[in-house]
């Protein structure tokens, strides 16, 4: 998993820190690590995900989905079917990979660029997936009948804000997976298996810290 801001929870210059949490080994599985929405750059929001098993796994049939805002049906997806990910390995969907690479350093991780509009380009009030193709279908994402959630983030239908007092918003900042959490949730995701930081709130596997100020800054 990528540490990508001070641990102070201040609105601070990002350090190029990569910290890879202790691997639960075993089978191959495909979890989302971190979303980020670093304030006031755009162009260098991203999706983590991460393998945790022991195993290769070539993500044919895979594919990363975005639930926008309040929506119940998704939004949009990231296909996963041409990469292969390894035992242990972090794949990174950047909005502008060039420009993630000059502002972070994602160690041994592998930065690929993905379409703005989609899952890498949350602004922080958004759900989001891994899934698979269900047996027998064409996959479509606004779809739900046509793909098997494998790993969750967020709750669909439930906007990500402070406000409304949601565990899962990282507007401005990021939420990240807590080191223990290296199995896939399923179709319900478990809010202790998350930190999440935005401009308003923090909460730590699952506990409102109310501390906000929690903001990714990429400049002074």
């Amino acid at each position: 998993m990528m540490d990508l801001f001070n641990k102070n929870f201040k609105t601070v210059i990002v350090n190029t820190v990569v910290f890879l949490f202790s691997l639960n080994i075993g089978w191959a599985d495909i979890i989302i690590t971190e979303i980020a929405d670093p304030n006031n750059a755009t162009g260098v929001r991203y999706i983590e995900i991460h393998n945790s098993g022991g195993s290769s796994l070539a993500l044919t049939d895979y594919y990363i989905i975005r639930f926008t805002n309040a929506n119940s049906g998704a939004t949009s997806n990231i296909d996963l079917s041409s990469y292969t990910l390894a035992a242990g390995g972090f794949l990174i969907f950047a909005v502008n990979s060039s420009t993630f690479n000059s502002t972070f350093s994602a160690g041994s991780a592998t930065v690929v660029d993905a379409a703005g509009g989609g899952p890498a380009d949350s602004n922080g009030d958004d759900n989001h997936a891994v899934v698979t193709l269900a047996s027998g279908q064409q996959f479509d994402h606004g779809d739900s009948d046509t793909y098997d959630i494998v790993d969750m983030f967020g709750v669909v239908g439930e906007d990500g804000n402070a406000s409304g007092g949601t565990w899962h918003e990282f507007e401005d900042g990021r939420a990240e997976r807590v080191s223990t959490a290296t199995s896939a949730s399923g179709a319900t995701a478990s809010s202790s298996d998350w930190n999440c930081f935005s401009d308003s709130e923090t909460w730590l596997a699952g506990v409102d810290q109310n501390a906000g100020n929690s903001a990714i800054a990429t400049s002074t």
